[in-house]
């Protein structure tokens, strides 16, 4: 039978199998709601958002075609996805959220012009009593549209009639995608070639040459810098058009309701812990380290140990922080001239070893020691100061944070207390054994799959072994490793057909078989309880205070910030627009008499519309930036702006023009003695020439040590030995669709692709350097495995086909569309850069 032809590739070929399945069934999307706005200072009710095929569209409106996506997700899951602003500020996610939104607007769009947009409402009745989350045993089920009423309809705010027109939206899309669609086949050819690019595993080592590793090699001139910079001065270095402004700040941190510490108490904690907290044998110490790894060589070992020995023989007292900034490979210490500041021994032994311990502390201040080896490289020493306690300068900031921690709790306490009757939830704890129902799964496999969850029950129920039994055969993967164990949840966390079941079990009572769209499981329930300890709820409440406090206090800025408005642009309606700067400063200082806190106008610096900060604005200020820049002396005052955790009104003071900027400027205040100096662009063109050179530095190396390793192997020399000192690290098992877990992932992926196994490719560049990747082995599926798993393969990769001519007729639509969105809104089509390392560009 075919699931025992699956079971037996499965075991074969590992997770790998499960991942291709999971992929190809299940595409991961999250449908979030909640207000995009960044910050705005149009009409915050319905401002426009943006245009689409020549006509504009309103926030509301994009609100209401997310709701139709949303409604789409449920009905295909049966999940509901809530707001969730946290995960929702991720710009991978809102960029799929969007862009779904965006596909759906486009595909009406499209259908209204072919004239198929026309849905009657006995199709609409029909889809719906019809639809697999509304069904049971193919039948309609009302409580299941009940509950789908009461709940998701409910939290929407969805009307009957509202959720009709989804439908009918829905259905119109569906027709769209089905004649895009329509005629896909998959040949015998193509299934074996997709077969071979997901299940081919592959190995191999790589060798990574990043430029920061050359970056303080790397010696430039001021010849050089200067070359650069009229280079590249018109397209990097111009300096935009600058604004400076007069700026009130209504900060949500000045309107929160704060716990305070008073200094006496902090003094009265630390004098009464002293002995058993703050009593520690202290060492202040700086190094230079130089990195060993478990995998060296002796010969890779004995280099470094001499590189080590050349530095010591350089060192001084005076000099030893400057040679640490050159040398040192502990780069966190580094920077700071070797410093590890003061260190407990307790964490010197754990972090270097006992041996390393016990020398430096027999060391004498100012000392420097001769070279110590550790667990993690070897070291030259200076200690620097010996102490026995932590002072209560140095202890304060903990203290502080530990007695408001308190107070948090006692705060959490009286709530908890004053609102007994919140918590008063009835939950369970119960464990379960899940084997998962694919869409796809026939009859047979179901009945497969049945029988063998009903000789699971039967030794359970026999031998009492349940959570023995879920560790082996469980496939809910969240939980199967603790023995299915659930933890205690109540009513509604569950889906229903689960829950039913698992609430009317007496303790430690197992069910029969329960099906649910996940699969078959069955129940254990071990305990339950009609309330909640206040240590089970404690950290929630203190999260939602503190969410309370923090909307009270932005809710108070933004009303003071709006009141500040009003009544300014009240009172500086007669003063001329080159004077208002002046009149703005005046009119706070009258507007704080009696407020709390005050009004205290700020001067910027100049700034451009591109910065992410403001001279003379604390933090991060995008927005500030964007819609600062916007004023002029014909456009003096602004709305309020909220940018950041606070909110803004500010005055247009001057302007400068775009300009060029200068190779250098003068450093003196002298004009006899006039010193002339690099200019901040041209520091930057330095930095950016010094960053170019260790690239280029990083890629020549790759091919230098390519061309030596590539000569031996010519030879007949197996890679180990070619490759010599030079570090390259497995990478372990990977398939050729997915690719190693390595920063340059995709990069090793393609190598693996197009190259043989006991080959080293070419270098390959990549952003900051470049990679050196030596396949040392493939290993191709067979043609038994393609004959078993192909039938169950086949749907999963003819929908993979008919998605990617989807996703190229949406870039059509999108192409043809001519959407454009507001500037508050642009963020919604930007696309977040990503780095080879997966790190998005500034984090």
């Amino acid at each position: 039978m075919i699931i025992s032809s699956i079971n037996r590739f499965c075991a074969k070929h590992g997770r790998l199998t499960y991942l291709f399945i999971g992929g190809a069934i299940i595409i991961p999307f999250v449908f979030l709601y909640g207000d995009f706005r960044p910050g705005s200072s149009g009409d915050a009710r319905d401002p426009v958002m943006g245009s689409m095929h020549g006509k504009t569209f309103t926030r509301a409106e994009f609100f209401n075609y997310l709701g139709g996506v949303k409604v789409k997700f449920y009905l295909d899951y049966q999940r509901y996805m809530g707001s969730n602003d946290q995960i929702f500020r991720n710009p991978e996610i809102l960029k799929v959220v969007s862009d779904q939104v965006l596909n759906q607007m486009r595909a009406l769009n499209e259908a209204r012009n072919l004239g198929i947009d026309n849905v009657t409402d006995d199709e609409v009745r029909e889809k719906i009593m019809n639809h697999a989350a509304f069904t049971t045993d193919e039948k309609f089920d009302k409580e299941k549209f009940k509950e789908f009423e009461d709940t998701f309809l409910r939290a929407e705010g969805l009307s009957k009639g509202e959720f009709d027109d989804i439908i009918k939206e829905n259905i119109i899309v569906g027709r769209i995608e089905r004649r895009v669609t329509e005629g896909v086949s998959v040949s015998d050819s193509e299934m074996r070639s997709a077969h071979l690019g997901y299940f081919t595993k592959c190995e191999a080592e790589v060798s990574n040459f990043y430029s920061f590793k050359y970056l303080s090699e790397v010696e430039v001139t001021d010849e050089e810098i200067e070359i650069y910079f009229n280079q590249h001065l018109e397209d990097k270095y111009r300096i935009g058009e600058q604004v400076q402004l007069q700026i009130a700040e209504f900060s949500n941190d000045d309107y929160t309701d704060k716990l305070i510490v008073s200094e006496k108490d902090m003094q009265q904690n630390y004098d009464e812990n002293r002995a058993n907290l703050y009593a520690k044998e202290q060492i202040k110490l700086r190094h230079i380290q130089i990195s060993t790894t478990a995998t060296d060589t002796d010969e890779a070992s004995k280099i470094k140990r001499e590189k080590i020995d050349e530095i010591k023989n350089t060192l001084n007292r005076d000099n030893f922080a400057e040679i640490a900034k050159e040398t040192s490979e502990d780069k966190a210490s580094a920077r700071k001239g070797g410093d590890l500041g003061f260190v407990d021994l307790s964490t010197i032994g754990a972090r270097y070893g006992q041996e390393f311990l016990t020398s430096v502390k027999s060391m004498k201040v100012n000392e420097i020691n001769d070279v110590l080896e550790s667990t993690k490289g070897f070291h030259i020493v200076q200690k620097l100061e010996d102490r026995d306690g932590i002072p209560f300068s140095e202890a304060k900031v903990a203290i502080e944070r530990k007695l408001i921690r308190e107070l948090e709790e006692e705060e959490a306490r009286e709530y908890f207390n004053e609102n007994e009757e919140e918590f008063a939830i009835e939950e369970i704890n119960a464990r379960h054994i899940l084997l998962k129902l694919n869409p796809d799964d026939t009859d047979e496999i179901k009945e497969e799959k049945r029988q063998k969850l009903e000789g699971i029950l039967a030794e359970a129920k026999e031998k009492d072994n349940f959570p023995d039994l879920a560790k082996i055969h469980s496939e809910d993967a969240s939980n199967a490793n603790k023995g299915g164990d659930l933890g205690f949840f109540g009513k509604g966390k569950m889906v229903k057909p689960f829950e039913d079941v698992a609430f009317a079990l007496g303790q430690n009572e197992i069910s029969d078989i329960v099906e649910t769209n996940f699969g078959f499981h069955i129940i254990q329930k071990l305990d339950e309880r009609n309330n909640q300890s206040f240590d089970t709820v404690k950290s929630k409440i203190i999260g939602d205070l503190k969410s309370k406090k923090r909307d009270d206090a932005k809710k108070s800025a933004q009303e003071q910030a709006t009141l500040f408005a009003i009544e300014l642009h009240k009172a500086l309606q007669e003063s001329p627009n080159d004077k208002k700067a002046d009149a703005f400063v005046q009119f706070c200082s009258q507007y704080s008499e009696n407020k709390n806190p005050i009004v205290v106008p700020v001067e910027s610096g100049f700034f451009t519309e591109k910065d992410n900060s403001i001279p003379g604005i604390s933090g991060f200020s995008k927005t500030l930036a964007t819609e600062g820049s916007k004023l002029s002396i014909a456009n003096p005052l602004s709305e309020v702006i909220e940018s950041g955790p606070a909110f803004y009104v500010v005055c247009w003071q001057a302007s400068r023009e775009s300009y060029l900027p200068s190779f250098r400027e003068d450093a003196s205040d002298n004009e006899e003695e006039s010193e002339l100096k690099l200019s901040s662009a041209a520091k930057l063109a330095e930095r950016d020439l010094r960053n170019d050179k260790s690239i280029e530095r990083a890629r020549e190396e790759a091919r230098i040590s390519y061309e030596a390793i590539k000569q031996k192997l010519d030879e007949g020399v197996v890679f180990s030995e070619a490759s010599g000192d030079m570090a390259f690290s497995p990478t372990g098992e990977f398939s050729l669709s997915q690719g190693p877990n390595n920063a340059n992932k995709e990069t090793i992926k393609t190598v693996a692709q197009e190259t043989k196994a006991g080959h080293l490719a070419a270098p390959k560049d990549v952003d900051n350097g470049s990679v050196l990747v030596y396949i040392s082995k493939h290993t191709l599926p067979s043609d038994e495995d393609f004959e078993e798993i192909k039938s169950f393969l086949l749907p999963q990769y003819k929908r993979q086909q008919q998605q990617a001519i989807l996703n190229q007729y949406y870039k059509q639509l999108e192409s043809s569309s001519d959407t454009m969105f507001t500037d508050d809104w642009q963020f919604i089509l930007d696309t977040p850069e990503v780095t080879e390392s997966g790190q998005k560009e500034g984090s």
